[in-house]
């Protein structure tokens, strides 16, 4: 399938969905129009009856007010399903911006951008134009945390094959993704509201105070005293008026002892109460699915109650809706006064907790790790030529073929063969200004953690060893802690040692390395950082300007060196973008500064190529 098979796809379906979409708004007019001429016709056919044929006028309102139930409730469906069909489209619109315009409306994943983090921050894995920005299509908390999970954390190899089997099967399934999509896509802000730990943290409140049995009976009795002053009103009118205050007060101040709690209860549900209809329809979805992928099976398995969860998340719904009545002080007082409302649907939700509360967790994670994947697989569908990867736990090796960088459109890439041999312990690039050093690191760096998630790569082939992933490129002050860019630098350098030091496997991707200091001792730290990774036997790539840096590979065995060459032609530069084995010859600094009208004398050292 061609990039432009999986657009001309997406353009196919937006088309059929506003056709019926229009289907749809034209269903819901006429019900509209309908449901108003049943309910007119009901009242003036009552009427009419009312006076010489009144069976038949109470049967005629009865009949008329059922089907004008009935049409309401058909129009609500209707209208639902277009609202639906709404949010499809702009799922599509959103895909074929994201292929076009490399723009996404999903969250970026800005919270999740740590500076101590071993490569996220320097490789733009999250945050605005990032990685995570393309990919993301989660919309619930669990899922926006466990997709950044994946590409924040080192998997097994289990783990990733898991996640290529659960991606491939979804990944040409498109229709069933977007209808997934749709169902969460009410959910706005899911980044900051936690719903499991919302529910959690209500249900963890003591609601004892709602079950106590002495309540609970007279709770019971209540529909029965009231029941039977109403009858008493018709014999001794005075008396039943007087014992309704005495039975209303004693309901008042039973509900005002635990207004304060259940006030609190009722603030933090509502805020979950919103989105618990979205989750049960996602769960349906998900439930009805036959998998083939072992980690969803397994999930579901786990969770084998998923159809009495669902009904359990529409009950919780249930509950909260019941009890933000108490928003409204009229009927919050009459029913309280009444029922004892605020107790009874406390007393319901401490019930809820006994028989569901302990699946919320896995629920809402089983929910999370679906959107994950299928976030992955919509990358995956969206380019056709990329490929998946081959990971194994072969200590090091890494063997590209027409890698590209994933976060620039793909006819803009100039593709490139990246080989790097096991012994190969250390790789030095070398290039002048703006010939792509810093973009392959960025390149192989990013397509490892696209690999390490389970979904394709930028390339046509990708083949590695699993390892620690470390980076050491964009080293930025912080004056907010009184710390410099060179004590910054020292910083990630302790890092790295500590991680060679713990003899985990590890690859380290480094980009001009201590330019916090002046150029002598940044050769000579350069030097010895590369040293103690050949003396550790692990592995990485540096990008450097620094030709005596690659030429370390004449007296040390285990470097390579590779570099970006440019021309000159008619007074210009020219790249290619093109990363060859070997060091660099031209550098284009001083050209660029004449250009400016800096007097430079500009040099051009010829150098042997070294392995």
């Amino acid at each position: 399938m061609s990039d432009a098979l999986v657009v001309s796809n997406y353009k196919d379906t937006h088309q059929s969905l506003d056709n019926l979409e229009q289907q749809l708004t034209s269903t819901s007019n006429r019900l509209s129009i309908l449901r108003l001429i049943i309910f007119i016709s009901t009242i003036a056919l009552t009427i009419l009856l009312a006076s010489y044929q009144p069976i038949i006028a109470v049967i005629v309102c009865i009949l008329g007010l059922g089907l004008f139930l009935y049409i309401v409730k058909t129009h609500h469906r209707k209208d639902r399903e277009r609202q639906i069909v709404s949010y499809k489209k702009s799922i599509i619109s959103n895909e074929l911006d994201a292929i076009s315009k490399l723009e996404n409306e999903n969250y970026d994943g800005l919270d999740f951008i740590d500076q101590d983090h071993n490569y996220t921050s320097d490789l733009d894995v999250f945050g605005p134009f990032s990685l995570y920005a393309l990919v993301n299509r989660c919309r619930t908390f669990n899922g926006i945390n466990i997709l950044a999970g994946f590409m924040s954390m080192k998997p097994s190899l289990t783990d990733i094959q898991d996640r290529i089997t659960a991606i491939e099967e979804l990944e040409n399934d498109t229709e069933w993704r977007i209808n997934f999509y749709a169902t969460l896509y009410e959910i706005q802000d899911g980044q900051n509201i936690n719903t499991a730990k919302i529910v959690e943290g209500i249900l963890d409140t003591d609601l004892s105070f709602a079950t106590e049995q002495k309540l609970s009976l007279y709770r019971k009795i209540v529909p029965i005293l009231w029941l039977g002053l109403g009858t008493l009103y018709f014999i001794y009118p005075d008396v039943s008026y007087i014992l309704a205050i005495v039975l209303g007060l004693i309901n008042f101040r039973i509900t005002m002892k635990h207004a304060e709690k259940v006030s609190a209860i009722q603030n933090r549900l509502s805020k979950a109460g919103n989105q618990l209809d979205k989750y049960a329809e996602a769960l349906t979805i998900i439930s009805e699915r036959q998998w083939s992928a072992p980690i969803i099976k397994s999930k579901i398995a786990g969770n084998s109650q998923n159809e009495n969860q669902v009904k359990a998340l529409r009950k919780l719904k249930s509950i909260s809706d019941l009890l933000d009545y108490r928003l409204h002080m009229i009927p919050a007082f009459l029913l309280n006064i009444g029922l004892l409302w605020d107790s009874k649907i406390t007393a319901s939700l401490s019930n809820w907790h006994v028989n569901h509360g302990h699946q919320i967790k896995e629920t809402f994670d089983l929910i999370g790790l679906v959107e994950a994947f299928s976030s992955l697989a919509t990358w995956s569908y969206n380019h056709p030529a990329f490929s998946y990867a081959r990971v194994t736990n072969e200590y090091f090796y890494l063997n590209g073929v027409d890698l590209r960088h994933p976060l620039l459109h793909y006819e803009e890439c100039v593709p490139n063969d990246y080989n790097l041999r096991k012994g190969d312990y250390m790789s030095v690039i070398t290039g002048s200004n703006m010939s792509g050093k810093s973009t392959i690191l960025r390149t192989i760096g990013l397509n490892m953690i696209l690999g390490y998630c389970g979904t394709k790569v930028a390339a046509m082939s990708l083949s590695y060893g699993l390892v620690e992933l470390i980076t050491y490129m964009r080293i930025k002050d912080n004056l907010e802690e009184s710390v410099s860019t060179f004590k910054s630098e020292l910083n990630r350098v302790v890092k790295i040692l500590d991680l060679l030091k713990s003899d985990k496997q590890s690859f380290i991707i480094a980009d001009e390395m201590l330019r916090g200091t002046n150029s002598h001792d940044k050769l000579k730290g350069s030097k010895a950082i590369v040293l103690e990774v050949i003396k550790h036997q692990a592995y990485g790539m540096v990008a450097t300007h620094d030709i005596a840096l690659a030429e370390m590979g004449e007296d040390h065995d285990g470097i390579s060196n590779f570099y970006f060459d440019i021309d000159y032609a008619d007074g210009d530069l020219l790249f290619d973008y093109k990363i060859k084995p070997g060091i660099c010859e031209n550098f284009n600094a001083s050209f660029l500064l004449s250009q400016l009208g800096l007097n430079v004398t500009q040099e051009s050292p010829k150098r042997k190529h070294i392995k």
